[in-house]
């Protein structure tokens, strides 16, 4: 209770969005609860825009200096992203930076998406099969975990064991990291968040099993609040080279199979 008195004290605007969301959320134990917890995150937004606009300017000098390639794009949708990590409200999550508190997508996030994207939908549809396989894994890497071993053991995958220098018999280079580093996506301005809502009208006829359960009027709604960013928020990805002779081409690709 003292905590709470002393965190009232401090306005809205001027709290942390992370600390509201992770550290003082209060009366959990109903969903009406949940949502209300979570409306006070989307009033936590520092109106500082000098501030915001000052750490914007040192990500564009960073990144300069890495010779990375930055470009914007704009949400379609709302907008979510890590729904289900650890915190103290269920499946309501947000990806908000730990220092300055506005919603970023990672770049592991990023880089699995793109990834997922150039491993299903480019592949197939190349002509060199082979070829395109060892692209994808000069921009990825790879490690000789459960699923790449599969994809080396099936003759309709292009993946192929990489020979270790100078032979031996051990076949295959353990593990390689990518050549294209994916930073994260910041926001060109702080996004304003809004909480949404995911609403099962039948639980009974979807989580009940051995019975025969009608969905109908009778049962209760069960609803699920979460935050959201509205559509239309601008975010800033960035990729670079991890060294200088990496080629174009895997630059290029990889800008492609994100966008």
């Amino acid at each position: 209770r003292t905590t709470a008195a002393l965190v009232n004290l401090v306005p809205s605007p001027q709290r942390h969005p992370g600390l509201v969301l992770d550290k003082y959320c209060e009366n959990l134990l109903y969903e009406q609860h949940q949502r209300a917890a979570l409306e006070k995150v989307t009033q936590a937004l520092p109106d500082d825009k000098g501030f915001f606009k000052d750490v914007l300017a040192r990500r564009v000098k960073c990144l300069e200096y890495l010779g990375a390639q930055t470009w914007q794009r704009t949400t379609a949708g709302p907008l979510t992203i890590h729904l289900s990590r650890s915190a103290a409200l269920e499946n309501a999550g947000l990806c908000l930076h730990p220092v300055h508190g506005f919603v970023y997508l990672p770049g592991s996030g990023i880089k699995g998406i793109t990834r997922a994207f150039a491993e299903t939908i480019w592949l197939p549809v190349q002509p060199d099969h082979y070829l395109a396989w060892r692209e994808i894994e000069e921009v990825f890497g790879w490690a000789p975990n459960q699923d790449r071993r599969k994809q080396i053991d099936s003759p309709e995958h292009p993946a192929k064991p990489r020979m270790a220098e100078g032979g031996g018999k051990e076949a295959e280079i353990g593990e390689q990291t990518g050549n294209i580093i994916f930073h994260e996506a910041w926001p060109v301005k702080w996004p304003r968040l809004v909480v949404d809502i995911v609403n099962n009208h039948h639980p009974d006829y979807y989580q009940k099993t051995g019975h025969n359960f009608p969905s109908g009027d009778w049962e209760n709604p069960n609803p699920v609040f979460f935050l959201a960013i509205p559509a239309q928020a601008g975010f800033s990805f960035a990729l670079s080279k991890r060294r200088d002779d990496v080629s174009e081409e895997s630059l290029k690709l990889a800008r492609i199979w994100l966008d």
